[in-house]
């Protein structure tokens, strides 16, 4: 599982080009890549929430929210969303994965 810093609407590397291995606790093995973020990257973002600010700002509260629960509802909708939320969490908590149920991917 690789992942990418996601700002102003995009994947994107970080500024450096640096990755770090994602460890699994339960084993020590690296199981993918995450993004060794510097200021540059933080910086990035920053200016582009602050462009972001005011169209969001400017929406009522009932617009904000319903904008938050339809992001969710797609990353519930994904394909294999199920899948890969089972496999994340014991990998970010340290069980092993044979701990899982019998059926849960």
């Amino acid at each position: 599982m690789n992942i990418r810093n996601y700002i102003d609407g995009a994947f994107s590397d970080p500024v450096g080009g640096q990755f770090l291995d994602n460890i699994d606790p339960s084993t020590g093995n690296a199981y993918g890549i995450i993004p060794r973020s510097q200021a540059a990257d933080v910086d990035l973002a920053v200016a582009a929430a602050k462009a972001a600010f005011p169209a969001w700002s400017s929406l009522s509260a009932a617009e904000r929210s319903d904008a938050i629960f339809a992001t969710f509802w797609c990353f519930v909708f994904a394909p294999d969303f199920a899948l890969h939320l089972s496999m994340l969490i014991p990998l970010l908590s340290g069980p092993a994965l044979p701990w899982r149920r019998p059926g849960e991917g």
